[in-house]
Order: C-alpha cells, then sequence, then structure tokens
C-alpha cells in the first residue's frame, strides 16, 4: 500500500466505510464497487481495505449506467418482435400495449449485444409497455359477434360517404342509410342493425346483474347469507406419479359443485368455500347435491333464514325441480330465497377462480399418490388448502377456508317430487318468495315492482316454451336467430309489466319488494285453515281464475301436504 495514491490519513477512513459495505445485501453492495474501481485502486487494495469484491463484481462494478445507445438497441430488438396489441391501450405511455412473440429470455437471447449487457440490464430497460401475450378464454360469442357487426356497419357507412358516425348511436346510422338507394346490401345492412340492438339489449342485461351481485355481496345484511353456486370441469380419478396405459384408458370421471357462501360477522363480510364430490359417476342433479349441501355442520354454523343465491343460467340450476325445491320445501322451514342468475355467457364470479386452485390441488397430489377414489381427491383439496394456509400465514394473509366432502348416494334426496313448470322461464333472472311464501319475480335483479309467476301444465306448450326448447337443444351450437326472439320476448316481458329499473341500485331486499305488492286477503274455507301455520302453495284467487289452469293432481298434493286429503 506504499506506492498506493491513497494517503495514509484516507485509509483509516476507508476501512470504516467498508462496513457499510459489509452489512450490505449482495445486489446492493455494485453501489459501492463504482466510485472505487474509478477511483484508481485495484482489487487488491480495495480488498486489504475491507471491500471483498469479487472478480465478477469488480468487472461488473466499474461500469456506468448504461449508454443511450444500448437502450435504443433494446427499443428497435424489442419492436422487430413485437406486435401492436389493438384492445390494449397504455394511459402512463399515451400508446398500445405491444405483445411479444417471444418470451423475454428468448429476446435476450437473440440480442446482438448480448455479450455487452446482462439479461438483468436488459429486462430493466424493456419499459411496461412490452407484455407477454395471454389468450383471453370464455368470451361471449354474442358480445364477440356484436363487436364484428358494428365494424361492418361503420365501414359500409363510410364507404357510402357518411362520415359523422356515432358509434354508440346505431339509429343515426339507420336514419343515414335510408337516404341510399334501396339493394339487396342495404337491406342486409338494415338487418344487422337490428341485430346490434338486441346484442346491446343482451350486453346491458349482463352489466345490469353483475352490478347487482357486486351490490348485494358488498352490502350484505347481518341477517342474510349470500351463496355462489356453480358446477366445475369433470375430475379425473387413476391419476397418479407412474400411470401405465391401461389407467390412463379406464379412467373415471366425479362431479363437484362449489357454494361459496359469504356471511356478515363483526362487521366484515367472510367467505366460506364448500366442495361436494360425487362418490359415483352418474350425474346427480343440482336439487340432489344443494340437499346435501344444506346438512353439513359447517354450513347450520352460520345458516340464516334469509337466502340471496346467485347461479349460472344453465338448465341444471334454471329449472322447475330446484326453484320447487327452494321456495316450496324450505318455506317450510320459514326460510324465504331470492334466486337470481348472471347472463347467458356472464356467468364468471368467485367459483370459477376457487375451481383453478381445486384443479391445482388436485395436480399437486396426483404427483405423490394415485388418486383412485373420491376420498382421495377430498383429502388432497383439504391438505393443501392447509399447506397453503400455512404459507398464507407467514405471509401475514388471512387464510382461507375451504372445506370438501364427499357426497354419499344415501344422503341425496331420491323420494319421488312433484313440481309445476313456468311459463317462459328462461326469460326470469330473478325469482324471490314475498312475505306470505308466494313465488314471484322481478324479471331482473335491479328491478323492484313484481310480478306473479304463470306456470304451464303437462298438457300445454305455449309456441314460446317451443323455441325455447329449441334453444336449449342446440345449447352447444351458436343460433342468433332464437337470441333475437328471446330478447324480443324479454323486451315484451319487461314492457307489459310496466317495471322500471330501481334508480337507488339498493339491495335487492325482500321486505322493500313486498312494499309495493298489492295486500290481497287470503279467503279460508274453515276455522282450522285460518289457525294453519303453514304456507300455502294457491290462493283463493288464483284457483278461481279459469286462465290458470292449475291441474287437480296439484291441489291434492296440496290439500295432503295440510292433512285436508
Amino acid at each position: 500500500m506504499e506506492n498506493s495514491p491513497i494517503e495514509r490519513k484516507y485509509k483509516s477512513a476507508l476501512k470504516k466505510f467498508s462496513n457499510f459495505f459489509k452489512s450490505a445485501k449482495q445486489h446492493e453492495k455494485y453501489k459501492f464497487g463504482y466510485p472505487i474501481c474509478n477511483s484508481g485502486l485495484t482489487r487488491h487494495e480495495a480488498k486489504s481495505l475491507g471491500f471483498n469484491f469479487t472478480t465478477y463484481m469488480w468487472k461488473k462494478s466499474g461500469r456506468k449506467s448504461l449508454q443511450d445507445f444500448f437502450i435504443e438497441a433494446v427499443e428497435k430488438h424489442m419492436q422487430s418482435l413485437s406486435s401492436i396489441a389493438a384492445n390494449r391501450y397504455l394511459k402512463k405511455y399515451q400508446t398500445n400495449a405491444f405483445y411479444s412473440s417471444v418470451s423475454f429470455l428468448q429476446a435476450y437471447s437473440s440480442f446482438e449485444m448480448k455479450d455487452q449487457i446482462s439479461f438483468s440490464s436488459f429486462y430493466k430497460y424493456l419499459g411496461d409497455k412490452y407484455k407477454k401475450p395471454h389468450r383471453l378464454s370464455d368470451l361471449c360469442d354474442y358480445c364477440e359477434l356484436n363487436q364484428i357487426y358494428k365494424k361492418e356497419v361503420v365501414e359500409y357507412a363510410c364507404q357510402n360517404g357518411i362520415n359523422e358516425i356515432d358509434n354508440s348511436n346505431f339509429e343515426s346510422i339507420l336514419c343515414n342509410l335510408s337516404n341510399l338507394a334501396e339493394n339487396e346490401e342495404l337491406n342486409e345492412f338494415r338487418k344487422l342493425i337490428k341485430d346490434i340492438e338486441y346484442l346491446d339489449f343482451h350486453k346491458s342485461i349482463a352489466k345490469r346483474q353483475r352490478e347487482a351481485y357486486n351490490l348485494m355481496k358488498n352490502t350484505l345484511a347481518e341477517d342474510y347469507i349470500l351463496i355462489e353456486i356453480d358446477w366445475k370441469q369433470k375430475i379425473l380419478l387413476g391419476l397418479s406419479p407412474r400411470q401405465t396405459n391401461s389407467e390412463f384408458w379406464n379412467q373415471k370421471t366425479r362431479t363437484l359443485l362449489g357454494f361459496g357462501i359469504y356471511y356478515r360477522l363483526n362487521d366484515e363480510i367472510k367467505v366460506m368455500n364448500i366442495d361436494l364430490v360425487s362418490s359415483f359417476q352418474e350425474n346427480e342433479s343440482a336439487f340432489d347435491v344443494v340437499c346435501g349441501f344444506r346438512k353439513l355442520d359447517e354450513f347450520k354454523a352460520i345458516e340464516q333464514k334469509k337466502y340471496i343465491i346467485w347461479a349460472d343460467t344453465g338448465s341444471h340450476f334454471r329449472c322447475a325441480e330446484l326453484i320447487h325445491y327452494l321456495f316450496n320445501e324450505l318455506a317450510r322451514e320459514q326460510i324465504r330465497v331470492c334466486l337470481n342468475f348472471f347472463c347467458e355467457k356472464h356467468g364468471k364470479n368467485g367459483r370459477d377462480q376457487h375451481f383453478s386452485l381445486v384443479s391445482n390441488f388436485i395436480k399437486q397430489e396426483s404427483f405423490v399418490k394415485r388418486l383412485a377414489c373420491s376420498k382421495d381427491v377430498v383429502d388432497a383439496i383439504n391438505k393443501h388448502q392447509a399447506i397453503s394456509n400455512e404459507h398464507r400465514k407467514k405471509l401475514k394473509l388471512k387464510p382461507i377456508y375451504t372445506r370438501a366432502f364427499v357426497l354419499e348416494r344415501e344422503n341425496l334426496n331420491s323420494s319421488l317430487r312433484f313440481f309445476r313448470k313456468i311459463k317462459n322461464i328462461r326469460l326470469y333472472y330473478n325469482f324471490y318468495n314475498d312475505s306470505t311464501f308466494n313465488l314471484k319475480s322481478t324479471i331482473l335483479s335491479d328491478l323492484r315492482e313484481s310480478k306473479d309467476i304463470s306456470f304451464n301444465d303437462r298438457s300445454e306448450t305455449s309456441e314460446n316454451d317451443r323455441e325455447n326448447m329449441i334453444e336449449e337443444s342446440i345449447k352447444n351450437n351458436f343460433s342468433l336467430s332464437n337470441f333475437s326472439k328471446k330478447m324480443e320476448n324479454l323486451k315484451k316481458l319487461l314492457n307489459n309489466s310496466n317495471i322500471t329499473p330501481n334508480e337507488n341500485n339498493t339491495q335487492n331486499d325482500f321486505e322493500e319488494v313486498d312494499e309495493i305488492e298489492e295486500n290481497v286477503e287470503i279467503e279460508s274455507c274453515t276455522q282450522k285453515c285460518r289457525e294453519c301455520k303453514k304456507p300455502v302453495k294457491f290462493q283463493i284467487i288464483t284457483l278461481l281464475n279459469k286462465k290458470n289452469q292449475i291441474r287437480l293432481q296439484d291441489i291434492q298434493l296440496e290439500l295432503f301436504e295440510h292433512q285436508h286429503a
């Protein structure tokens, strides 16, 4: 050190300064390297003062910040590998995002100057506008078609000299097109504009149902519970770390019905995840699973007398059998239900996110042991949720309550059930029972004025019902004609009922709807009937109305339940 340019009086100061270097984290030590390396000291001289730089650290520390021509080279390289994202705009950069066609590591590998900069420097100067490509799946067919139709109409209008176009008001475009000469192409575009009206109406229903769902969940009262219900895709049995050919082809399937129960406790909304896995291969109905779900001790601990239920519009949920159970059989226990449905193809909720975790739990367990039965699947879900909660505890996060159970065949309600079919059931997105446990509907969940539900006998089927049956039979096919008829029937139903949206957008409370209903006096036959506290299915006014055409079998069943048969 005698030949060192450092004077003796600075040597002790640098040795004390090296204590900060030693206490710094590994990635922070580079900050000390640049000024020491450029001071004229060699690596061995710096080491004698307490700065123990490795050869790699000493080599990298002597560099300045990345020069501008490197940054420009990274930008040009990424632009050559990326394409602009037309549907993703970044307000921070006032430009569209760019989707890279390769991973960032592959982009660095093909970079011409990769020998001069590290991958961390390359990644640092990429910028936030370059994104990894991803797939948007499970999109609504109708909404996607709506965008295509609108683009076609706008392009046709521009080609015919209509420049002032309001994309939100296609009625104005239709008025401008009326000035053009009549031809087949013009008539086709008029039909497109009519279809756009139905598609926009579908989108508005989806938005209103989603807003009603969010509002009900966020403003949940203490005497309510909100239940999400959804089916999971088939679960395969027979997965194992070493799977033979015969095991793969002999895999059996099980179904899983998930429940998300939201309830308020200590002024905080909590959620309980309940997963029921079937113990047999046949597909059980939603009615059977809901019956088994209510028998669980975990649910009974938080159960209230008022249910708010949300589900998708699948035929397993929006069916007369499940509605009969929720609004007739639960009424005997004085439980009031408000059943709501998301709009078609817009039924995503918290269950879908939870099911992705369930799939991961099952996959992870299949790497350890063979999943031979439903009990193994249930144990895998409970085991990995407990492991996840231990990790969340270390991160100071709240645990997630998830319990999985096997739905045994003996727990299913296999008794013979009689229920009435609801007329045009596919037009309703809301059902509830009033204070006297009569089934009613506000059609949409954000409305307040209700209407009585009409029923169909098995002997009669209206034209609308036939259309609905046809639509249900081709649910896997895309048919806009049936969709347009349904939207038209829904508009007529809303107009005939004189129902208007709820401007206050408050929670769908049972009592709030009851205040609007007319108070109809219930007539009785005897004093014994007046003292009967069991909910009645038919009122005298309903029986006297010949248009209802109630079957004698249903009346006899009702009398039998009240011990008058």
